[in-house]
């Protein structure tokens, strides 16, 4: 039980590094016109409204490594209950990108496969990591 919860913390925050990672990697490829100030809600609003399209499917791409590798790794930490371990780490990641959603204005077509892939991608990476 304790490996297990272990596992899935250990999951989620291996999640959201890689997720920062990633995304730090876009942004170093296509860097915002003026420094971002995360905390200033009315330059976020007009970054984000301002992003193009491949721009928000790379992002997409982004959740979706993360959600992976938190999987892999909360599988691997985990002694048993890979599968189980893998859905709860997604249903983890997606409460903090509904969050995430919530507090920024992202369009709809975005915000719905970007709730949806969590749990996907992470039994994914679980099934993966326990082989």
């Amino acid at each position: 039980m304790g490996r297990r919860m272990l596992a899935v913390i250990g999951g989620i925050v291996i999640g959201v590094v890689l997720l920062g990672i990633t995304q730090g990697i876009l942004q170093a490829f296509d860097p915002p016109d003026t420094p971002l100030q995360y905390t200033d809600p009315e330059m976020m609003r007009v970054y984000i409204t301002s992003l193009p399209v491949w721009r928000l499917l790379l992002l997409l791409l982004c959740y979706a490594v993360g959600a992976f590798g938190a999987g892999f790794a909360g599988s691997r930490i985990s002694d048993s209950e890979t599968k189980q371990v893998g859905l709860i780490i997604g249903f983890g990641l997606t409460v903090f990108t509904v969050i995430n959603l919530v507090q920024l204005p992202y369009p709809l077509w975005f915000i719905i496969p970007a709730i949806l892939l969590n749990i996907p991608f992470a039994l994914w990476g679980a099934r993966l990591g326990s082989a």
